[in-house]
C-alpha cells in the first residue's frame, strides 16, 4: 500500500517516499523498499536513481519478478540500453510470474533487439491482459509495418490515435 501511495504524485506520496526512505535506514525490508523507490524513480524520469534502487533490491532478492521486470525497464530507458541483459531479466521474471506487465517489457525489449515476430507475440498477449494502451497499439503498428502487414499496422495506430485523441464534449467514449 505504501508503495501505491509512494507512485502517486503530491504532498502524499512524497511524504509515503520519506516513510520509505526512513523505513529503508533502519535495516527493515531492503528489498521491498529499493523496489518501491526505484520504481517511483522511473515513473518520475530519473533513470540513473531508479536502476541504482532496482539493483539493490536484485541483489537482496533476485527472484521477485517485480523487480526483474522494473529493473528490465529501466536498463532500456537509458542512453546507452543493456538490450540483452534486459532481455534476460524479463524472460526470468515472465518465467517466475505471467505478470501482464511482462509481456508489455518483454515486447518493447524484442522490438527494440530488431525481432518483430517475437515482440508482436509478447505485445498482443498485453494487449489482451493489461487495460487498454495506446502505447502498446504505437508498437504494434510500428512492428505489423516492419513485418509488411499495411492493414494491421493502420489499425493499430488508428486505435492508439483514438486512445490518445480527447473525447469531445457531450460524447461518450
Amino acid at each position: 500500500m505504501l508503495g501505491k501511495v509512494a507512485m502517486g504524485e503530491g504532498e502524499s506520496a512524497d511524504q509515503a517516499t520519506d516513510l520509505l526512505k526512513q523505513i529503508l535506514a533502519r535495516g527493515a525490508a531492503p528489498a521491498v523498499i529499493h523496489l518501491a523507490l526505484g520504481t517511483r524513480a522511473l515513473y518520475q524520469g530519473d533513470v540513473d536513481k531508479g536502476l541504482m534502487h532496482l539493483e539493490q533490491a536484485q541483489q537482496r532478492n533476485a527472484r521477485i519478478p517485480e523487480v526483474l521486470n522494473n529493473l528490465a525497464w529501466g536498463l532500456t530507458q537509458q542512453d546507452e540500453p543493456d538490450l540483452e541483459r534486459a532481455r534476460q531479466l524479463a524472460e526470468t521474471a515472465q518465467q517466475l510470474s505471467k505478470h501482464p506487465e511482462t509481456y508489455d517489457t518483454l515486447g518493447t525489449i524484442l522490438a527494440k533487439l530488431g525481432k518483430p515476430r517475437e515482440a508482436v507475440t509478447q505485445l498482443e498477449t498485453a494487449l489482451r491482459v493489461l487495460p487498454p494502451r495506446a502505447a502498446i497499439h504505437r508498437k504494434l503498428g510500428e512492428l505489423y509495418e516492419q513485418l509488411g502487414d499495411a492493414d494491421l499496422a493502420r489499425e493499430h495506430r488508428r486505435l492508439a490515435e483514438q486512445m490518445e485523441s480527447p473525447v469531445p464534449p457531450g460524447e461518450a467514449k
